[in-house]
């Protein structure tokens, strides 16, 4: 975009639009990097062979993406030895959760592992700890059908042969609130609903659970009628998220 002829919003607006409408959701803006949430499925911008593509390049060479950020910033490391930072900032709904997770399996996957330093297999790790995080700090808003309630500092910690030894995740601001109170149109934490729907039926007679219609905690955001309630079953209100799979994302958890 610093090379458009005139710089100023309109310009800067139009561009970002005209390659939306190409599915080119990744534009530079000097060393930023700016995304539009493309609010569908890319997956050929993630897959193994677009990583392998960004392996090794310098910012610039190929077309914008989060690959290459994070790839110049393991680069400035090996080259500085000093600690590197990439800020991932935004809007509710804007894609910062997706992106920072498509950053740390780059990252966990084109740096490697010191397998010697750590218990398991710690690309494993780093990249199983996103369900959990999303499930106990996430929820659907009016915006965002998986907004992060809580702030998340997450730091790869790299051994000697610049490859990744562990990571730590600081988590803050949790919104607690959330617990007893969420507005119409809205969900609690998404572990709740999970449980409820992936828990086997014998567990949740044991532990006497039922359905997220019939507690307070869960069915606050869903729409009443004078007649009945919306539950879970009846794929409306918002118990239910479209495109959601409570019952396979309790499972990822687990």
């Amino acid at each position: 975009m610093t090379n458009l002829n005139f710089l100023h919003e309109p310009a800067l607006l139009q561009t970002l639009q005209v390659r939306f409408q190409q599915d080119l959701i990744y534009t530079y803006s000097g060393i930023v990097l700016v995304s539009v949430n493309p609010f569908k499925s890319l997956p050929y911008l993630y897959d193994a062979s677009t990583l392998e593509l960004y392996r090794g390049q310098q910012l610039g060479q190929l077309d914008p993406h989060l690959f290459a950020v994070a790839e110049e910033s393991y680069q400035c490391l090996c080259r500085t030895l000093q600690s590197q930072s990439i800020i991932i900032s935004g809007e509710s709904g804007a894609g910062k959760t997706v992106s920072a997770k498509f950053v740390m399996r780059y990252l966990a996957i084109s740096c490697g592992t010191d397998v010697k330093q750590s218990s398991g297999n710690v690309e494993d790790q780093i990249l199983a700890s996103n369900p959990i995080l999303e499930a106990f700090g996430n929820s659907k808003t009016t915006r965002n059908d998986n907004s992060s309630r809580f702030g998340k500092f997450m730091q790869l910690q790299l051994s000697e042969k610049k490859v990744i030894s562990g990571a730590v995740i600081r988590t803050y601001l949790l919104e607690k609130s959330r617990i007893v109170t969420h507005a119409s149109q809205e969900r609690n934490y998404h572990i709740f609903y999970q449980l409820l729907e992936g828990l086997d039926s014998n567990k949740k007679e044991a532990w006497k659970l039922t359905n997220c219609g019939d507690y307070r905690y869960t069915n606050q955001g869903i729409t009443f009628f004078p007649s009945k309630i919306m539950t879970l079953y009846t794929n409306k209100g918002v118990a239910h998220v479209p495109d959601v799979d409570d019952n396979k994302d309790f499972l990822s958890v687990a």
